[in-house]
């Protein structure tokens, strides 16, 4: 085998080999495609059945419930229900701006608030913030838990909801929004789901996410929990803006945000050239060449289909046999007797002659086209052969 052959083999080889491990590496990192508390995210760690189960309990009621949305892009005053439910899960990012005016500044240490201006604003007007966390979230920070004890309600809210049961030690929350939120349930001495009450509205905090996940949803009063947090006639929305959803704006737009603006510029203006330079001649105008195409072929082939559609094959034999007897005298100048012999002999031994009456068959039409037309090929060729002489 030849060395070019054998390198090209390789190389097939070590590409198909690659495309393997970047499939079976895709899969192992998300089965759905779409990160842990997502309502997209079909596996153990996501939230479809949860989303799933609040559209179809809007569905039975009629639509006297409204049924769950998905926020695509970064939380503000005017995409936020009034007096709805926002749930955040497991965010990867927050929607608080780096600006000074909205983070803060103090002593060079950088203060990022729970909630923006806007969430801050929403909630007091009577929204609830459900966010479910699994590490430290802005000011809310999470110790890992060493043992797991059973969680127990210390507070009289959502009587329907009587048992949770995370999974493993609970985290213990810490910061600013866990010391003034008042704990619902403990997990030993650690407050796993709380509640922050801001003006008309409320903040729930929950460490354990996994209570509302596709895995835990059916163990204990997780059901229940969802719909209690979910009250019946709020708006629902689910927050997967924090896990990196955005709406597309389109094709520009993403070519802008790729730093392709000058490129479209450019191209743009060389368009524009290519196109004015197109309207300016060069050099004195060009006439158009004229026509020179015969329309004898076409005239003939609508004379053929006339007169197929207007004789029959015996009148047609006839007709075309005086008109060849015809074009024999002008040519010779003959006529009488001696034009039938002139005929005679261009025809050789000549058509047999038409029935009285009756069609003939067509097999008998082509054989007299056939003498007729090689006829007025011996009369033309010569005619050439006089002229020459």
């Amino acid at each position: 085998m030849r060395p070019s052959r054998l390198l090209l083999g390789v190389a097939w080889a070590a590409f198909v080999a690659g495309a393997l491990w970047v499939v079976e590496a895709g899969g192992r990192r998300s089965a759905g495609g779409f990160p842990p508390g997502s309502v997209f995210n079909p596996t153990p760690e996501g939230l479809s059945l949860a989303y799933g189960y609040l559209g179809e309990r809007s569905r039975l009621a009629g639509g006297s419930r409204p049924a769950p949305a998905v926020l695509a892009e970064r939380p503000r005053a005017d995409n936020l229900p009034p007096e709805g439910v926002l749930f955040r899960v497991r965010p990867t990012r927050s929607p608080h701006a780096v600006s000074p005016e909205e983070t803060g500044k103090e002593k060079g240490v950088t203060r990022r608030p729970l909630l923006t201006s806007a969430e801050d604003a929403w909630v007091r007007a009577g929204g609830r913030l459900v966010l479910a966390v699994a590490s430290s979230y802005g000011p809310l920070t999470l110790t890992p838990g060493r043992f797991a004890p059973r969680a127990r309600k210390v507070f009289p809210l959502w009587p329907g909801v009587q048992q949770i049961a995370p999974v493993g030690p609970a985290p213990a929350p810490g910061g600013p929004p866990a010391a003034d939120a008042h704990a619902v349930f403990l997990a030993g001495d650690a407050p796993i789901l709380s509640r922050l009450p801001l003006g008309q509205g409320d903040v729930i905090l929950l460490v354990t996410p996994e209570v509302l996940e596709n895995s835990r949803l059916g163990f204990a009063d997780h059901l229940r929990l969802l719909e209690a947090l979910a009250e019946a006639g709020r708006p629902v929305v689910f927050d997967e803006w924090a896990h990196g959803l955005e709406r597309d704006g389109g094709l520009l737009d993403r070519l802008l945000a790729w730093g392709f603006g000058p490129s479209l510029v450019v191209g743009a203006l060389a368009f524009a050239l290519a196109l004015w330079r197109g309207r300016a001649r060069l050099g004195p105008e060009e006439t158009e060449p004229p026509e020179t195409r015969s329309e004898a072929v076409d005239l003939v082939d609508s004379l053929a289909q006339l007169y197929e559609r207007a004789l029959s094959r015996r009148d047609a034999a006839s007709l075309h046999f005086q008109a060849f007897r015809r074009a024999v005298s002008l040519r010779t100048g003959l006529v009488g007797g001696a034009l039938d012999r002139r005929v005679r002999d261009l025809l050789g031994k000549g058509p047999p002659p038409l029935p009285a009456a009756g069609e003939i068959p067509a097999s008998d039409f082509a054989r007299r086209l056939s003498l007729v037309n090689d006829g007025y090929r011996r009369l033309h060729e010569h005619a050439r052969t006089r002229r020459r002489a």
